[in-house]
This record gives C-alpha cells, sequence and structure tokens, in this order.
C-alpha cells in the first residue's frame, strides 16, 4: 500500500502483499462475469472453484481473486478515466519473490483529476456510473463472503487472503472513490456513487488495535470516526498519550481524537490529501 502517506518509524510497518497472478489474468473485458469466462465459479460454500481448465492459466483462488477484485477494479477505474497505463507497474519482484505494489497509482490519480478538466457534468456522471459496477462487485463479495452476510458453514475470504491482503482492496477502492468523486465531480444527489461505501459492519482491525495495547474504547472510537485507510495507518502506530488519557476517559474525549489526528499527520513524511487519506 505503498500509494499512502509514508508514516515515519512506524511501530507496526504493514507487510508486502504477495502478487499470486500475472498481470495480464485479468482479461480487461469488465469485471462482471470474469470468473467465469476464465473457467471458475464462485460456490457460496466452497469458494471459488475452478470448473475449466481449458479457458486460463489461473490455478488458484488467490490468482483468481486477486485477478479479479485487485487488478480488475484497478484496470477498468483507469481505463474508464482513458488513461495510459501499464499494470506491470503495479507488480514489483524482490529477489525471487513478486509483491503488488500501488506507487504507480499516485501519479495516475493525478492524471486521472487533470485530464478529466475538460469534461462536462454529463461525461463526469456517465464514468461514475462505468466505475459504480466495479465498485458494487467488490462490495458485493467482501459483505458476502467476509464479515457482513456470512452464515455458518458459508466461505470466507479470509481462508485465502491475509487480513491485509483484504485491506488493500478496500483500501483500494477507498482510493480511487475519493479520486473519482473529486476528479469526475457531480452533485450529491446525481452522483450513482453517493451511497457507496467501504464501511464494514465491525471494525476490522479491532483484534490489532488490541494486540497494539489499544483499549476497546479507543478501538470503538476509531472505527466509528476514521475510514478503513485512517483505520490502516493508525495502526502502524503505538498507542499514544497513554500517560494522559486513562481508557474509561478517552471514550468521552474529543481532545484525545484530534490529538489523534494530528500526530498521524505529523508523523506523515508528505501532506495527506483528501482523495488518499479521509480522516472523517
Amino acid at each position: 500500500m505503498d500509494h499512502l502517506p509514508v508514516i515515519e518509524d512506524p511501530a507496526y510497518p504493514l507487510p508486502n502483499i504477495p502478487c499470486f497472478c500475472h498481470v495480464s489474468d485479468y482479461d480487461g473485458r469488465g469485471m462482471f462475469g470474469f470468473p467465469e469466462r476464465v473457467g471458475w465459479q464462485i460456490d457460496r460454500q466452497n469458494g471459488p472453484l475452478r470448473v475449466d481448465k481449458e479457458k486460463s492459466r489461473i490455478e488458484t483462488p488467490e490468482a483468481l481473486l486477486q485477478a479479479w477484485l485487485f487488478f480488475g477494479l484497478l484496470h477498468d477505474v483507469l481505463q474508464t478515466g482513458e488513461l495510459d497505463f501499464d499494470m506491470s507497474t503495479f507488480k514489483q519482484k524482490v529477489g525471487d519473490q513478486s509483491f503488488v505494489t500501488l506507487a504507480a497509482l499516485k501519479g495516475q490519480l493525478d492524471r486521472l483529476a487533470n485530464d478529466a478538466v475538460r469534461l462536462d457534468v454529463e461525461s463526469y456522471l456517465k464514468r461514475q456510473k462505468t466505475v459504480q459496477g466495479c465498485f458494487n462487485i467488490v462490495l458485493g463479495f467482501l459483505d458476502r463472503h467476509w464479515d457482513t452476510l456470512v452464515a455458518k458453514g458459508n466461505w470466507n475470504i479470509s481462508t485465502v487472503f491475509s487480513l491485509d491482503h483484504i485491506m488493500l482492496i478496500i483500501v483500494l477502492g477507498e482510493t480511487l472513490k475519493n479520486a473519482i468523486v473529486q476528479g469526475w465531480p457531480v452533485s450529491l444527489e446525481r452522483s450513482p456513487l453517493r451511497w457507496q461505501a467501504f464501511i464494514r459492519r465491525q471494525n476490522p482491525l479491532r483484534d490489532r488495535f488490541l494486540q497494539h495495547g489499544w483499549c476497546p474504547n479507543e478501538a470503538a472510537m476509531l472505527f466509528k470516526e476514521f475510514n478503513n485507510t485512517s483505520l490502516l495507518l493508525t495502526s502502524m502506530l503505538k498507542r499514544p498519550f497513554s500517560d494522559q488519557l486513562s481508557h474509561e476517559s478517552v471514550a468521552k474525549s474529543a481532545v484525545w481524537l484530534f490529538k489523534l489526528r494530528m500526530l498521524i499527520m505529523k508523523r506523515s513524511m508528505r501532506m495527506v490529501v483528501s482523495r488518499v487519506l479521509a480522516l472523517s
């Protein structure tokens, strides 16, 4: 998640996310129906199942879901913006291992905003409607197969991806949506993205915060006030101000929340812009 503001000296650095697929595994023909086009189906109880080995070289659930939910979302949004991009820039090799990288996304988001200034509102609206379908697929999949609609006995995406990998997809979605809302402006009443938010039913990082010394009250407040991107950045920090506030008083303390926001800003090596980090 190297497109995010850099936190100086993080106590808990984010890991590199392995790349399980070829960037060309996504066929560029739209996210809807992608698994079926490459010989897979998504079974609610068993997860991704390969049903036709002749249709693609995608051999594992990890490769399928990464090609679809990560590279597919990235590709289709950039393509909707009519940007000149190379998907191979979102994959890097370190020694014998391959990882995903979003470092190149920063430049693409600048171009997304700059190249669209010449367009009219109806063009912005058309673009927003196009990417709405992409977000619907990602959000629907996470809702059904992660933390919202998962019933006992149903398959869960966490059996395939680590929490950091799932957060990568969510943070990518938040980043793209924030950039789109600013780069392709449409009035709130007309925007098809107005009700789309990468909100989880529960704090996805609650256990991580508790392991790092934060208290349940703090984790609850962070979940209420911050989006997923802000939560992820905050999870890299040691619990601050522990000598100034008790666990009991922090739940009522607006001062604590303000100080935390300022700390995140100060610890970032670059100016935090709202399209990348939206602190509510």
